[in-house]
């Protein structure tokens, strides 16, 4: 997961033509071979098309540009608008239960019972 992010993050582009025939290509003529008589025509032909998008350059964010922040309710996990706030309208009344549950789950963590 640490490669995506570092791939999307300094805007390396991607080797389309290696993951098309060497990640995506054998698998799916395994699964069509018993199906079809020349599962390689799914794959080449006429019915496939070339597009060329470049990738954002890393002066503009990259292609994580287009990736939107937003805050999110503590409890339910329900967007918010509010910056100030933690919790949406309907789990402000049992701030108390979320925080103590909260509070307990980084005791856990600090204690090494959940790694």
């Amino acid at each position: 997961m640490r490669n995506k992010v570092y791939v999307l993050e300094n805007s390396i582009p991607v080797d389309v033509e290696y993951y098309l025939h060497n990640q995506l290509s054998k698998p799916l003529l395994r699964i069509f071979e018993p199906i079809i008589d020349n599962p390689q025509s799914l794959l080449s032909g006429d019915h496939t098309r070339t597009i060329c998008k470049p990738t954002p350059t890393a002066r503009k964010g990259g292609i994580m540009m287009f990736a939107v922040k937003t805050l999110q309710c503590l409890g339910c996990k329900c967007p918010i608008s509010d910056e100030e706030a933690t919790l949406c309208a309907r789990c402000r009344p049992k701030e108390a239960e979320i925080f103590m549950t909260k509070a307990l789950k980084v005791r856990s963590w600090r204690n090494g019972a959940a790694l």
